[in-house]
């Protein structure tokens, strides 16, 4: 009877950990830096943005803090995206009320996860972190350094269309790698061009500078037919001493 009841306390233990959402993150995030998180689970009701809170940690005091953030649905799993404020200091994610199921239990949980932003200086920071789109796209990228960066961008295919990405000037490309430079404090919305793209694709987008790595999920949902084919051309007319038949 013990060992059983052993056995039940150790289960109930166990419970949480088995039933958690799967939650992808960092643990530190540099300062200025886009804030990015991948949530997995059997989602009954699909994480929205208007259930995700940020908070502000310290001494004790748990305070919410504003954000500019999304959430990306890409592949049945989400990804959530944020603009937080330039401080050093400890943070929690709560993504609120979410339903979700593990086998045939259906759990209703507020989703939090810690983080923290530390002292180093990110050298530049992007907007939007995850892209859902059906045409052609923007990424805002800002520099954070007092000096000139240049930033890299190369794109890899997960799966899907592989016909590249085009882009405007003053973006130089040169081969699979796209580059820009920014000032200090410089922003410029890049143009993801998806004219070559004729069915759905899924991109992993990584944009560098220095000390900041950025790997952008992106999932771009093409469907254009293929040109019908032309009829063959009838052959020519062939032409006797007595003239040409029809």
């Amino acid at each position: 009877m013990k060992r059983s009841l052993v056995v039940i306390v150790f289960l109930i233990l166990l419970l949480p950990s088995i039933l958690a959402v799967e939650v992808t993150i960092k643990d530190e995030f540099k300062i200025g830096e886009t804030f990015f998180a991948k949530f997995s689970g059997n989602f009954i009701d699909p994480p929205l943005r208007q259930n995700v809170e940020f908070y502000r940690v310290t001494g004790g005091r748990h305070t919410q803090i504003p954000t500019e953030h999304d959430v990306v649905k890409i592949n049945g799993e989400y990804y959530v995206w944020a603009i937080l404020l330039e401080n050093k200091d400890n943070y929690t994610i709560e993504v609120k009320n979410v339903r979700y199921r593990i086998g045939a239990l259906e759990l209703t949980d507020d989703i939090i996860t810690k983080f923290s932003v530390n002292e180093e200086q990110a050298s530049f920071q992007i907007n939007p972190g995850a892209v859902s789109a059906i045409s052609n796209f923007d990424i805002s990228m800002q520099n954070m350094l007092n000096r000139r960066i240049d930033i890299n961008i190369v794109t890899s295919t997960i799966f899907g269309d592989t016909a590249s990405f085009l882009f405007f000037s003053p973006i130089v490309k040169t081969g699979n790698t796209a580059m820009l430079d920014l000032i200090s404090g410089e922003e410029k919305d890049v143009r993801f061009r998806v004219d070559g793209i004729t069915s759905p694709t899924t991109r992993e987008i990584e944009i560098s500078s220095e000390n900041t790595v950025y790997v952008v999920p992106a999932y771009i949902f093409r469907d254009i037919p293929e040109p019908p084919e032309e009829p063959p051309e009838e052959p020519p007319e062939t032409c006797v001493d007595t003239g040409c038949t029809s």
